[in-house]
């Protein structure tokens, strides 16, 4: 049974030999100007139904093969895959592929395709296409529940980017219900990031999202908010935003604004720094502990509830989210919060270990 895997393996090595000869002669005829392709790797690609970057590697190693016997030799005889090949071909000179061929059969493709990358030199046509093209982009959903990003970075800039995303997420908690609970918090600590760049900016109505919600709408959760280009937001996304936001009344008469009244924090720096005090600048949810960019939670939400110490609670975006747009619920007993799930079971954490008396 395994002599005739081998001897398989050998064989279709054999043959792919055969379809790299054949990939060089279209390269060198130029046979990808017949189809207005743009080079032999996208003529490949389309004509074998493989993706475009294998393709280009296929086509740069039947090049390399007719200076390199010994890697070609090791491929025949089945001692190298196709894929080990493809990056060894990438390395490999006729000075230095016999010892290159020996160590190739030890380690994995991985540890091959990194060599080869660090052995490379990046063409500086590439980096400079890269910064041509980077960009950022959003798609709403249609149903205007979702934002879906999408974009191109230059790989140090993307690299960066996710540097400072995955520092933050570490102090994030994980939602285990999620889809993706390491994506979701990556997310969350994308929000977070530039809620405390907001935070930070000087001029806070230039860095404020605004959005508009009936006088109705602050006593219910019924009705829809609405962003400043008329975009719906949820009755439970206006509850969280409204929580440790700041206001701003305008007065309407049969749909004509008639006067604004004056701007406000919710909660003002000095009733902050209580709670803040009170509640050990940490969310307030069973062992969280995350200290970041906490929000004042109102937990008989205003305007019904008033703006004070003993109506306030300190938690983080994610269990904020949890509240309002969850269905969960925070009760307050004696300076110490209780939560709740969406039924108003008792949230109870798992016991620790139990101390030994000494």
């Amino acid at each position: 049974m395994i002599h005739n895997l081998d001897r398989v393996s050998t064989e279709v090595n054999r043959a792919q030999r055969e379809l790299l000869r054949a990939i060089l002669e279209c390269d060198l005829r130029r046979t990808y100007l017949q189809d207005d392709c743009r080079d032999t790797a996208q003529w490949v690609s389309l004509r074998l139904g493989m993706n475009t970057w294998k393709a280009r590697r296929m086509v740069a190693c039947a090049h390399a093969l007719e200076e390199l016997p010994r890697c070609e030799d090791a491929f025949l005889s089945g001692q190298l895959s196709l894929d080990k090949l493809m990056e060894l071909t990438r390395l490999a000179t006729p000075q230095t592929e016999k010892k290159l061929v020996t160590w190739a059969r030890r380690v994995a493709i991985a540890t091959i395709r990194a060599r080869a990358d660090e052995a490379r030199r990046i063409p500086k046509d590439a980096v400079e296409d890269a910064e041509r093209v980077r960009a950022l982009g959003y798609l709403l959903s249609e149903d205007n529940t979702r934002m879906d990003l999408y974009g191109s970075l230059p790989v140090a800039d993307g690299m960066t980017l996710m540097k400072a995303i995955d520092r933050r997420a570490e102090q994030l908690p994980t939602d285990p219900e999620a889809h993706d609970p390491l994506g979701a918090r990556r997310a969350d600590a994308l929000v977070a990031l530039a809620a405390g760049q907001i935070a930070a900016d000087p001029d806070p109505d230039r860095a404020t999202v605004v959005f508009h919600v009936s006088f109705e709408g602050l006593f219910g959760d019924k009705l829809n908010g609405v962003f400043e280009d008329g975009r719906p937001l949820s009755p439970e996304a206006v509850s969280r935003l409204m929580c440790d936001s700041r206001i701003q009344a305008v007065l309407e008469e049969d749909g004509q604004i008639k006067g604004i009244g004056q701007t406000s924090r919710q909660v003002p720096p000095w009733l902050r720094r209580v709670l803040m005090r009170r509640d050990n600048a940490t969310c307030t949810f069973f062992g969280c502990g995350a200290k970041a960019h906490l929000h004042a939670h109102h937990i008989v939400p205003w305007p019904l509830g008033p703006t004070d110490l003993d109506n306030l609670t300190l938690v983080c975006p994610f269990h904020h989210k949890l509240v309002h747009e969850g269905g969960w619920h925070v009760v307050m007993n004696n300076d110490q919060v209780d939560w709740f799930r969406p039924d108003w079971t008792p949230y109870i954490p798992r016991a620790g270990p139990v101390a030994l008396a000494v």
